[in-house]
């Protein structure tokens, strides 16, 4: 088992350091929240259209903090969906950029909180 020792002078910046990692959580939880949003958008957008039913049957469940595992979930509620997605491909291409574009709040959320 490894020891750290902090000395008097960097006690007080850990502590800092440590107190705004711990609101990081939330930070990332919002920032995942708005994305999924993007990707419901944008996937409804993109959806090919016959009834309307795969389209409005499209839903950002939200994003949910487990542990050290922050996770979101989008639904396609309709039992063809994997089928249309085979066929057309109506999800990957929206879900790759709003990825993309996750991973870059998250880091800038990050030096954000650590200023």
């Amino acid at each position: 088992m490894a020891t750290i020792e902090i000395d008097g002078d960097g006690f007080e910046e850990a502590r800092e350091v440590i107190k705004k990692l711990q609101g990081f959580p939330k930070v990332v939880e919002a920032v995942i929240e708005r994305h999924l949003k993007g990707i419901e958008r944008k996937t409804k957008l993109t959806a090919p259209v016959d009834s309307g039913a795969l389209r409005d049957s499209i839903k950002s469940l939200g994003a949910r903090i487990a542990g050290d595992l922050i996770s979101g979930e989008i639904e396609v509620g309709v039992p063809y969906a994997s089928f249309v997605e085979k066929r057309v491909g109506f999800l990957n291409d929206e879900i790759e950029d709003e990825v993309s574009a996750l991973f870059k709040d998250i880091k800038e959320a990050f030096e954000k909180l650590m200023r």
